[in-house]
C-alpha cells in the first residue's frame, strides 16, 4: 500500500468516526469503572492493589489515571472544607 492510502483527511468521515469511537469508549469506561475506582481510592486502595484484587479489564495506564484523578478530587474537596 502507498503511504497516502493510510492518510486520513482532516474532517473526513473516517477520522470523525475514529474520534467518536474513542470518545464513546472513554465515556463507557468512565461510566462503568470510575465510580468504583473512586470508591476504592477513598478506602485507601492504590493502583497496585486495585489491579491485583479487582481484576478490571482495563490497561494499567487507564487505572493509574483514574486513581490520580480520584486523589486530586479528594484533595480539592479537603481544601474546600478547610
Amino acid at each position: 500500500m502507498r503511504e497516502r492510502d493510510h492518510y486520513e483527511e482532516p474532517g473526513s468521515e473516517k477520522e470523525e468516526n475514529r474520534y467518536f469511537n474513542e470518545a464513546l469508549q472513554n465515556f463507557t469506561r468512565e461510566f462503568a469503572y470510575a465510580g468504583a475506582i473512586r470508591h476504592l481510592v477513598d478506602r485507601g486502595y492504590d493502583t497496585e492493589r486495585i489491579i491485583k484484587e479487582m481484576n478490571y479489564p482495563l490497561k494499567r495506564e487507564v487505572i493509574e489515571k483514574m486513581v490520580e484523578r480520584a486523589r486530586n478530587e479528594n484533595s480539592q474537596r479537603i481544601i474546600k472544607f478547610n
